[in-house]
This record gives structure tokens, C-alpha cells and sequence, in this order.
């Protein structure tokens, strides 16, 4: 497992400190933090992540797993120190870390029932239609 430090806190975290204090994210931040996300669902739903060596017994198309995360919302939006920190240039926002796969399934083409079995799982609220 591995295991990153973000040391902002989460998405849900910062939006509720801009709605106390009545003001907006600039537009550049969101479009960033949207690029991540699309970066880290991109991994997800094309893969291939190799469930064990490729070996002749079990030849690479048939070890693909694809994934899907059940629960994206602000809180599973973790905020760490991005390039622009390190390199000390202007804007410097942090970078979007999808998290918490706990409710994350594997699935693949030769699932019989995707993605119908995944219907009804993740937050009230932040649920697909």
C-alpha cells in the first residue's frame, strides 16, 4: 500500500473555509484540481493494472483489471504540495490526490454483470443517477 501525506487537508475542507469567508476558488485552481481528477480516473478506468506476472499460463489480455472508485466526493479529495511548491513558481496550487479506495472494485470486460452490480454504493448525495 502506499500511502501519501497531504498537507492540506481535503477538497470538502477547503471549500468550506472559502464559504466562511464568502469568497471563490480562482478558476485556474479548479481547472487544475479538475486535470488531476480526470488524470486519476483515467488510471482507473483504462488501466491495465496487472493482477500477477505475465507469464504463458496467463497471457497479458486476460490479467487487465479496471477499476471503479464508488465514492468520489470532496472528501476523498486530498490536497498535497504540488510541482508548482517545489519549484517555487507563481500560482503554486496544491494537487488533487483521489483517496480513500476502500469501496473500490475491480471489474473487467468479461464481468458478466458490469456495471450493474455496482449500483447503489458510495455517499447519499454524491451517488450517479
Amino acid at each position: 500500500m502506499y500511502l501519501e501525506y497531504c498537507e492540506f487537508g481535503d477538497l470538502n475542507r477547503l471549500i468550506a473555509k472559502y464559504r466562511t469567508k464568502g469568497h471563490y476558488f480562482p478558476e485556474p485552481f479548479i481547472w487544475e484540481t479538475f486535470h488531476h481528477l480526470a488524470v486519476a480516473l483515467q488510471a482507473l478506468a483504462q488501466g491495465p493494472i496487472p493482477r500477477w506476472p505475465n507469464t504463458p499460463e496467463h497471457p497479458d489480455n486476460e490479467l487487465k483489471t479496471y477499476w471503479i472508485h464508488r465514492d468520489i466526493k470532496p472528501e476523498n479529495v486530498f490536497l498535497a504540495a504540488g510541482e508548482s511548491f517545489e519549484k517555487d513558481s507563481v500560482p503554486a496550487y496544491p494537487r488533487a490526490k483521489l483517496g480513500d479506495f476502500g469501496g473500490c472494485k475491480p471489474t473487467g470486460e468479461k464481468v458478466e454483470s458490469n456495471p450493474w452490480h455496482m449500483k447503489g454504493t458510495g455517499t447519499e448525495g454524491y451517488k450517479p443517477p
